[in-house]
């Protein structure tokens, strides 16, 4: 392992600074060195500011584009301080966008308490699939409790109106709809 360093004035501040990388070998240092010579750079102070500027111009305008959104889908009107409606607004709608990604497709207009719509498909799907009538059964009740997940986690991300609330859940594993629904079910302070 070999140092290599230079001596460089940063680019936004004007301040003299050393610059210095570890190399695997002395040429590839020295290498390094003569080719940083010809390079501007910025401090580490000056580079810091300006990521923490660019991070910020990223969550506003992702914060924007998500008030934009749940105005177009007239989702109601988180409580909470400015910060944290901004910042819950992003949150609610990447929870909605990934349940809507991972669950497209599942109908939410099914009747599953009707029991003539119940047996007419159980008869279908017998007769399409040739499977017997228990396992049928149980892959309808599968499949009508995953449409009963996506109903009611799309409830509660549709009229919750707790900034804390999706700051508090924001980490929820994937936004799996097990674990929305569980808290769904636990009333909100």
């Amino acid at each position: 392992m070999a140092w290599a360093k230079i001596d460089t004035v940063c680019i936004v501040c004007g301040r003299e600074f050393v610059h210095q990388v570890k190399k695997y070998s002395r040429r590839d240092a020295d290498s390094w060195q003569e080719w940083a010579a010809n390079q501007e750079w910025t401090c580490p102070e000056c580079y810091q500011t300006q990521r923490e500027a660019e991070r910020q111009a990223e969550r506003q305008a992702a914060n924007e584009a998500a008030a934009a959104k749940a105005e177009e889908q007239q989702l109601p009107q988180l409580q909470g301080s400015e910060k944290q409606v901004s910042w819950a607004m992003t949150i609610r709608q990447r929870m909605i966008d990934e349940i809507t990604r991972q669950y497209m497709g599942i109908s939410t207009e099914i009747d599953a308490d009707n029991p003539v719509w119940r047996e007419q498909t159980i008869l279908k799907a017998v007769d399409k699939t040739g499977k017997d009538r228990a396992e049928v059964e149980q892959l309808l009740d599968n499949s009508l409790l995953k449409v009963e997940c996506v109903r009611l986690a799309w409830a509660k991300l549709h009229n919750e109106i707790s900034a804390k609330w999706f700051i508090d859940n924001r980490e929820t594993a994937g936004y799996t709809l097990w674990e929305l629904v569980k808290k769904s079910r636990k009333p909100s302070k």
